[in-house]
């Protein structure tokens, strides 16, 4: 089965990596790190800083990126569908604040 670490086609020359050989430690802890804090508030932001070493914009940043890649939605469902609604009312939430400051 691809991605699992074994042979595509019957040859070992075509070996799919398995997901965790793809991510760095950094990101799996990063990707841990988003999935068991599922809130955005002032307490997260400073658990970011003390725990990944990098600021929120950084982690939200390569957050977004990361779930962006198939193995990683695969891997963590849960927390790609979640940014992906998120994602998806912020946008709501812009094009509403647009329309009303064009109408006025």
């Amino acid at each position: 089965m691809p991605g699992d670490g074994t042979p595509v086609g019957g040859r070992m020359s075509e070996v799919v990596p398995k997901m965790e050989d793809m991510l760095s430690d950094a990101d799996r802890a990063l990707l841990d790190f988003a999935d068991s804090h599922p809130r955005h508030t002032g307490v997260k932001e400073d658990q970011i800083r003390v725990s990944l070493h990098m600021t929120s914009a950084r982690f939200y940043q390569r957050l977004h990126w990361l779930l962006t890649q198939p193995e990683v939605v695969a891997e963590y469902p849960q927390l790609a569908s979640r940014s992906m609604r998120s994602r998806q009312a912020q946008g709501s939430r812009r094009r509403w604040v647009h329309e009303v400051r064009r109408s006025a």
